[in-house]
């Protein structure tokens, strides 16, 4: 997957009113792009500066944009993977208590990831599955889960970002993401959650398949 045909797919296929909050969340917050621009930019100029702005990254880590992509996914995956309820242990001489549905959709999402990140398609379910999980682990208290929400209705870009931003390493002495600075690898990876929950909302995922 190229970055220009990412941004095709998503950016250019928002309706007006989908386009005009992605670009505001994005000029807002994380494209390193002056405020006064953003009512002038329109669905390609913004196409273009998101291009351009890849590129940046790409010659900054020396990463491809699949790279790029397969750390968003990588992301997503390290706030969401231990807070998924096992897989019930057997019992002697009982049945085997049912697989959480958490984590038959956990498994779900990382056989996509590994088969299907590089498709549009495939990094759309899996983006829908693995932010799904992770509303319901905020809702949770950032604990555990064994049950969740699949549907856009349950989706908060405001809540998700502010907990992604509280997520720590080092024992809670340092932030998981670093996003400060504008070219850093952590920032493309909230920008590409921003494009594709709006990508998602385009879609008009609801419910189950």
């Amino acid at each position: 997957m190229s970055c220009a045909s990412f941004v095709q797919t998503t950016i250019t296929n928002l309706d007006t009113g989908l386009f005009n909050e992605c670009r505001d969340v994005l000029i807002d917050e994380y494209l390193p792009l002056s405020l006064a621009q953003k009512d002038d930019l329109t669905v390609s100029v913004l196409a273009e500066k998101l291009c351009d702005y890849f590129e940046k990254i790409e010659l900054k880590t020396g990463k491809s944009f699949e790279k790029i992509v397969e750390k968003y996914t990588t992301d997503l995956d390290s706030v969401v993977a231990d807070r998924i309820a096992k897989e019930p242990k057997p019992r002697k001489n009982k049945p085997t208590p049912p697989t959480p549905r958490s984590r038959k959709y956990y498994e779900k999402a990382c056989f996509l990831r590994k088969n299907n990140k590089e498709t549009k398609h495939g990094l759309l379910d899996y983006t829908r599955i693995m932010l799904c999980l992770y509303a319901a682990i905020i809702q949770n208290n950032c604990k555990e889960i064994d049950d969740f929400n699949l549907s856009m209705n349950g989706l908060n870009l405001t809540k998700i970002i502010e907990a992604l931003r509280k997520e720590t390493v080092l024992l809670g002495k340092k932030p998981k993401f670093e996003t400060k600075d504008p070219y850093a690898s952590d920032r493309s990876t909230f920008i590409l959650l921003v494009i594709m929950f709006y990508y998602m909302k385009s879609k008009e995922i609801v419910g189950e398949y």
